[in-house]
């Protein structure tokens, strides 16, 4: 499946890959496709491709889901979008984080219709009857990793003769493996960190220990970012003082890749006691708990340790790890996670990126045989990227007012209830918009240069 997901996604991608690959760091004019002769396969246009005016932005008002409060823009944004020459037009939204009159007070306009802007801004998905012709499309498509669920919008997209604009796309220089500009990434981090604390808490008290984690909320329960975190810092001083239960010391919490997702949630976990260790310290650690030679310094802090491709992977050939190798030839290395990192985790933070080219961090099948073996030490996986039949066994998907459910390894039964046998999982697609004003501030700010260059071309 994902083979033919891939194909077909090649096929329709083209477009957007190549087009995406222009925007970089901002050092000039937006680029044009390099070849602008006639070309002898090139389809026939059928009817008018461009429209809208140049130089007019659209703010799309967010409809995925009740709790998607977000936008692209921030009214300060708009306001120095209006000192450059530019025409904003901002579809009306009482759900979204900043109201109608900041906008207008910016020098937008409010108003429904975006027939005349050339260049309209979403954060999520647009629905296809929704989605105007012949526009520059710019949003978060869900379709670069050929996600079955996103061929259709891809299919529209050159029906339409749309230019599409993947924001995942934007990258330092136009690679697609290479640091991205324009990403929430970090507020994923904060928000999922936040969240899955506050999960932590209530699962450790299902197992009969009440810990300082559970007076920690979600992230949307607080006003600021800094509100949040000061809650979390509050738990932390509590664990410093008296201590988390011997029973699940070493407490190890596991992060996966070094991007800005991962970075955001190991800066939440920081405000708590902490020793950052090596995952090759992983195992002794454990094995003084085995031994009964846990201090009581031990049990006052958590141990966070961040794993990279080569603690995930090693080449089936016994050769040394390299990095470029791995990305360009994965197939040449095999899975070691599961064995090595697995078994000495307490928690997962997985924040990497990852698609079906690159072998999996661990699966069902691995926490079954390590759950038989009385190796279950892992209680509870925060799945950030949450990629579907990706790195890590998530089943399903969950909602921020319903954000947790409990894997029964040995069954493989999935339940709502905390209280039941397995391990805690949390996996909500839309954490930045638990943050909403701080997060959709950060996003302008990396949006920002490009929109001159975006909005002065046609598609």
């Amino acid at each position: 499946p994902h083979r033919n997901n891939w194909d077909h996604g090649r096929r329709s991608m083209g477009r957007l890959s190549f087009l995406a690959s222009q925007l970089r760091a901002p050092t000039g004019e937006f680029r044009r496709p390099w070849c602008s002769s006639v070309r002898a396969h090139m389809p026939m246009p059928k009817g008018p491709v461009a429209s809208g005016k140049p130089g007019v932005l659209g703010l799309r008002r967010e409809d995925k889901n009740k709790w998607e409060r977000r936008a692209p823009l921030a009214p300060r944004h708009v306001a120095e979008l209006q000192r450059q020459g530019l025409k904003v037009v901002v579809q009306p939204c009482t759900r979204r984080v900043f109201t109608d009159e900041e906008y207008e007070e910016a020098g937008a306009e409010i108003r429904e219709d975006l027939s005349e802007c050339s260049t309209i801004l979403a954060v999520k998905e647009v629905p296809i009857d929704l989605m105007l012709p012949g526009r520059t499309w710019c949003f978060f498509s869900h379709t670069i990793k050929a996600q079955p669920q996103g061929m259709p919008l891809l299919d529209a997209v050159l029906e339409k003769k749309v230019r599409l604009v993947d924001y995942e796309c934007i990258t330092k220089s136009g690679t697609r493996l290479d640091t991205r500009l324009v990403a929430f990434g970090a507020f994923a981090g904060y928000a999922g960190a936040i969240d899955f604390l506050r999960g932590l808490g209530e699962r450790f008290l299902a197992l009969g220990f009440s810990t300082p984690l559970l007076h920690i909320g979600s992230a949307f329960m607080y006003p600021t970012l800094e509100e949040a975190k000061r809650a979390v810092a509050l738990a932390g001083e509590a664990i410093r003082k008296n201590g988390l239960p011997k029973a699940m010391c070493p407490f190890t919490a596991i992060f996966t890749g070094t991007g800005n997702v991962s970075q955001g949630a190991l800066e939440i976990f920081k405000l708590l006691p902490h020793e950052i260790v090596d995952p090759s310290e992983l195992q002794r650690l454990c094995k003084r708990a085995d031994r009964g030679e846990l201090s009581r310094e031990d049990c006052h802090k958590i141990y966070l340790s961040t794993t990279a491709a080569e603690h995930m992977v090693r080449r089936r050939d016994g050769q040394p790890f390299d990095k470029s190798s791995y990305y360009s030839q994965p197939d040449d290395y095999e899975p070691i996670f599961q064995d090595t990192v697995l078994p000495y985790a307490t928690v997962v933070l997985n924040g990497m990126y990852w698609d079906a080219r690159f072998p999996r961090l661990f699966s069902t099948q691995d926490l079954h045989r390590h759950a038989v073996n009385g190796r279950d030490k892992l209680l509870g996986v925060c799945d950030i990227t949450c990629d579907a039949d990706g790195s890590v066994p998530t089943r399903q998907f969950a909602s921020i007012e319903q954000p947790f459910h409990i894997l029964n390894a040995m069954t493989e039964e999935i339940s709502p209830c905390l209280d039941d046998p397995g391990i805690l999982f949390h996996a909500v697609d839309h954490l930045p918009s638990e943050l909403p004003r701080e997060s959709s501030e950060h996003f302008g700010d990396c949006l920002l240069p490009f929109l001159p260059s975006l909005a002065s071309n046609l598609a």
